[in-house]
């Protein structure tokens, strides 16, 4: 679970660490946003 700090820091969240989620942490960190990325599941990647 993502702290109250934590949120109010962060300009998106992502929620899915498979093929998609992954890319646009990518592209949207590499545009200057901050973005935290979350997964249910033990793995990443779909």
């Amino acid at each position: 679970m993502l702290s109250k700090e934590t949120i109010a820091k962060t300009d998106i969240v992502i929620v899915g660490a498979g093929f998609a989620g992954l890319y646009m942490t990518k592209r949207l960190v590499d545009d200057g946003f901050s973005v935290d990325t979350i997964e249910a599941g033990h793995d990443i990647g779909g």
